[in-house]
């Protein structure tokens, strides 16, 4: 009889699940707003499209809070600087700061907003995966640190199918957006409690923690938060311009055009996820041309796998579009080319992310990010308002692969460094 235990621990290849169910679960995180969208605009009414659309914006920015970016830096801590318990206390304090400033965003969107009862309800609501998300992530991560990815993805890839899944079904019966986020959240929780019950006994049993190292571990991690959130910044910038500008139309088609960028992101994530222990084992044993080689790899795939996808995205990737939402994007076809090679650019700076991570300099990250956050800002808006969109797009497509080919310059050169003794963690 397979138990819920069996199937979550016994595993005989741990390496090929860990990928296959990695891939599964990042599927089912990058589709969720996609598939959910296309489920309440064929069922429902834009009120709750637009309910739906800022309440996921909104989770998917607080959910970075969060996780403080913390993950890939515990699993990469195999000479365990700091302990489990330490980790543990450090995502109490970012899950508070995620409450914190949920509480603050939505009582300032009553006030200044006008936010109806429903509309306060909804995003409550759909905050309530994205917190049971960060919560488990320090568990996973201790998993993932101890050659266990497979249980962790299995569990996230369940929970969020799951979660879609009923939230779908739900709302098809129903057609009220606050009893579908309702009914699937609870099923979310049933499902976290029971797939991570079933594996409690895995996890480190000590919680002692020093608050001296929470400290610092906040410090550490905080260019890795800053570097998140200016990337989802950067990420979505084309849109924000977009918005502030063009008609309520052409801002519709502009983000469908869009929509396709996240995919290369999501077959970087399918590449380097599992990988992250393996890159940490090879700055100890000082690897630096293995770790070099790596980076070179992976950096020519992800821009090769965008390449391929800009040219099928201009021969039919935008005919398969305009079938799907039944709008005209003829025009839009260069723009899609450019917006998927930034993709792969953007693609390429996530990857080398987790590299600096790895390799403990991840304060050359903030600056980085920062400048071309404050440059797409300013760019953006100067190009769509006086060449139009697809200057805009060339403009967006350089600034990424120039901020991606200035991170891998500079983490070549660190990697070496790292590789040869380096400095301590608690140094930088």
């Amino acid at each position: 009889m397979i138990t819920i235990r069996s199937f979550l621990c016994d595993t005989k290849d741990k390496k090929k699940a860990s990928y296959i169910w990695n891939m599964i679960a990042y599927t089912g995180n990058s589709f969720q707003s996609v598939l959910l969208m296309l489920v309440i605009s064929r069922k429902g009414n834009m009120t709750d499209a637009a309910m739906f659309s800022i309440g996921f914006a909104i989770a998917s920015m607080l959910v970075l809070v969060g996780k403080y970016a913390v993950r890939n830096y515990q699993v990469s801590d195999i000479r365990q600087a700091y302990t489990y318990g330490d980790y543990v206390y450090t995502r109490l304090a970012t899950m508070s700061g995620m409450i914190l400033t949920a509480v603050g965003y939505l009582v300032s969107c009553f006030f200044y907003k006008a936010y109806s009862a429903d509309k306060m309800i909804c995003v409550a609501l759909l905050l309530g995966p994205r917190f049971l998300e960060a919560a488990e992530d320090v568990f996973h991560g201790d998993l993932q640190r101890n050659g266990r990815l497979d249980i962790a993805a299995k569990i996230w890839a369940i929970r969020t199918w799951g979660y879609m899944i009923c939230f779908a079904v739900i709302y098809w019966l129903t057609g009220v957006i606050v009893t579908a986020a309702a009914g699937s959240l609870l099923v979310a929780i049933a499902i976290w409690a029971l797939l991570n019950y079933a594996v409690y006994d895995l996890f480190p049993k000590d919680r002692t923690h020093r608050s001296g190292k929470v400290w610092e571990l906040l410090q550490n991690c905080f260019p890795l938060a800053v570097s998140t959130f200016t990337v989802m910044y950067m990420a979505n910038s084309p849109k924000y311009t977009v918005d502030a500008v063009f008609t309520s139309e052409e801002q519709a088609c502009f983000n469908i055009v869009f929509m396709p960028v996240f995919v290369i992101n999501l077959f970087g994530n399918y590449i380097y996820n599992p990988i992250v222990k393996s890159l940490a084992a090879l700055r100890e044993d000082g690897q630096s041309k293995k770790i070099k080689k790596i980076m070179c790899f992976q950096a020519l795939t992800l821009m090769s796998f965008a390449g391929l996808a800009a040219l099928c995205g201009k021969w039919f990737g935008i005919r398969l579009l305009e079938i799907l939402y039944k709008v005209s994007l003829e025009q839009y076809e260069m723009e899609f080319v450019l917006l998927m090679i930034a993709g792969g650019a953007l693609a390429v700076f996530n990857f080398l992310i987790v590299i600096s991570t790895v390799i403990r300099r991840q304060k050359m990250l903030l600056y980085i990010s920062v400048i071309f956050s404050a440059v797409l800002l300013a760019g953006n808006k100067m190009m769509l308002s006086n060449y139009g969109v697809r200057y805009m797009c060339l403009f967006y497509a350089a600034a990424m692969a120039c901020m991606s080919a200035v991170t891998f310059v500079i983490n070549i050169r660190y990697v070496d460094c790292e590789c040869k003794g380096g400095i301590s963690d608690a140094e930088r």
